[in-house]
């Protein structure tokens, strides 16, 4: 599949994934139809608007080597489901997924599971994600907060700052790269060097550009500043 056009509900979703996993695989990832979907794929570009509607993303959140995704990607999954199907707008935004051989419509006994037998295809390489039309137009950022409660409990994400110390600040700071410099150094072959790399990845959006890398983490600063200001005057 050719990568692009996505509705602006799939478009947030997928720029969500980015964020919380800004060293997951793409080579699965997919939009435009090729020749293996046929004229009625949902990947296909609505005449309405020339939007896709479904997005296919590819099952290495963490960037293993297991085809299908190691235990840990698995749970996430999960959890990306859950998220999925509970979006906080009214109607949902979401319409189906189909994942490892399963298939759940938010319109069919509310997200019951079911196996899979539209094709050949499992879709345990990628998750077929399928917007609602109704609400394919908005482009607010989802929650993820099944997501993000499960990669703090994995502790691939700390970003629970509970004072303004020092510790504090620099704790702030490092969450602008979603929290993977908690990756141990010395396991899987991650080193600092490329913990650091990861980081202003995510804060970058990959483009390298150190300005916007510092100008996040001083504003990260600023709005610290502000707010300590702020809880020092209620104080008073």
């Amino acid at each position: 599949m050719t990568w692009g056009g996505l509705n602006p509900a799939l478009t947030s979703w997928r720029e969500g994934i980015n964020d919380l996993f800004p060293w997951r695989s793409t080579a699965s990832d997919g939009g435009y139809a090729d020749s293996n979907h046929g004229g009625s794929s949902e990947h296909q570009p609505d005449p309405a608007d020339g939007t896709v509607d479904a997005y296919d993303m590819d099952n290495n959140l963490l960037g293993s080597s297991e085809p299908h995704g190691d235990d840990r990607e698995r749970k996430l999954l999960e959890t990306l489901k859950l998220d999925f199907e509970q979006d906080g707008i009214d109607g949902g935004r979401g319409h189906l997924w189909i994942s490892h051989g399963e298939i759940a419509q938010h319109d069919d006994r509310d997200w019951a599971e079911d196996d899979y037998t539209g094709s050949s295809n499992m879709h345990d390489v990628h998750t077929h994600w399928q917007s609602h039309e109704q609400n394919e137009r908005n482009g607010k950022a989802w929650a993820f907060t099944h997501t993000i409660e499960l990669l703090v409990e994995m502790g691939l994400m700390d970003v629970r700052v509970t004072s303004f110390s020092e510790d504090a600040i620099v704790a702030v700071r490092s969450a602008a790269g979603i929290g993977w410099h908690n990756q141990p150094v010395g396991k899987s072959g991650y080193t600092a060097a490329v913990n650091a790399d990861h980081v202003h990845d995510a804060v970058t959006g990959n483009t390298g550009n150190e300005r916007a890398l510092w100008e996040r983490l001083d504003k990260i600063d600023t709005d610290n500043a502000e707010i300590l200001r702020l809880l020092n005057a209620r104080a008073q």
